[in-house]
Formats: structure tokens, C-alpha cells, sequence
């Protein structure tokens, strides 16, 4: 066998193995293109989060005697909410969700009076109803909401400990 004839020889098959290839690969090639969508969706539940702080040991007289405290909220970016105070374990008779009559009671069963608000000056009694809650709108951070405590004054009652527990509510 001669050069030439290995020469013609490889390129026979050559030819032959690009022609399989070629007609192999006609059949997997691309003839278009088709596309779809793909829905994505999300679900930002609200989130309300609220501390409060008890308001402990405040000494009574005659006078009558004032505490502060507060109530850390967090609240979703833009949700409005209205925090409602009820009126506690022991409401005094004709107390009502708008205008509550709150009071503390003894172990001896003796009651004192006294008032949450919403001011400083006492001139706003923190209900249970959406008017008389407080209203705000959530920023997504910590809000501190001031609540205020007034303990009436010339309530003759004995010497003791006196408690009360409030029921808050926070609609939204």
C-alpha cells in the first residue's frame, strides 16, 4: 500500500465521520424557542409586638398620687392600630368600656381609685373602645406610648396593698 493510497484511505473516512456527525447533529439542532412565566408571590404578615412595663409601689396619700409609664410597640411598616384599655378586675359600679371606673383592691377586699390616661394632665380616660384607645400608625421600629396612672385624691381606705389588672387590647 503506497503513501497515497493511506492518504486517500484517512480521508474517506474522514469525509465519512464528518458526514455522520453532520447528519447526527441536524437533528438536535435549535428550530425555535418557546417561553413561559413564572408567577412569584410573597406574604408579609402583620407583626405586632408589645412590652409593657408595670407600674409597682407607687405610695398613696391623701393627695393623691401620679405614675408614668410605658408601652413599647412595635407595629408593621404603615398598619394603623388602636390600643384599648379594659377596665381592669374590679370596675366600680356604672364603669363602662368608654369611660372606665377602675379600681385596685386590697386583700381585705377594700378598693382604691384610680385612672389611666392618655395625658399627662389626667384629662383623657384610656378606654376600651376604638374613640377613647390611642391610635397610631406602625413605622416598623420600637414606639414608646406613654401611659399615665392618677390615683385619686381624700380616698379614705385602710393600710394595705392594693392591685388591679388591665386587659390590653391592640386591634388592627
Amino acid at each position: 500500500m503506497s503513501i497515497y493510497s493511506n492518504y486517500v484511505s484517512c480521508a474517506s473516512v474522514l469525509l465519512l465521520s464528518l458526514a455522520a456527525v453532520s447528519s447526527g447533529s441536524a437533528d438536535k439542532s435549535w428550530a425555535g424557542n418557546a417561553s413561559s412565566s413564572l408567577s412569584v408571590t410573597a406574604t408579609v404578615p402583620p407583626v405586632v409586638n408589645v412590652d409593657t412595663t408595670p407600674i409597682n409601689n407607687i405610695t398613696y396619700d391623701a393627695t393623691g398620687s401620679n405614675a408614668q409609664s410605658t408601652i413599647t410597640i412595635t407595629a408593621s411598616l404603615g398598619m394603623t392600630l388602636t390600643i384599648r384599655m379594659g377596665q381592669g378586675t374590679n370596675p366600680d359600679s356604672g364603669s363602662t368600656p368608654e369611660n372606665p371606673s377602675r379600681r385596685m383592691k386590697s386583700v381585705a377586699g377594700n378598693y382604691l381609685n384610680y385612672d389611666l390616661t392618655t395625658d399627662a394632665n389626667h384629662s383623657n380616660n384610656w378606654g376600651d373602645t376604638k374613640p377613647t384607645g390611642v391610635t397610631l400608625t406602625g413605622t416598623g421600629s420600637q414606639e414608646q406610648v406613654p401611659l399615665y396612672l392618677r390615683i385619686l385624691p381624700n380616698q379614705n381606705v385602710p393600710a394595705g396593698n392594693y392591685t388591679d389588672t388591665i386587659q390590653m387590647t391592640t386591634d388592627y
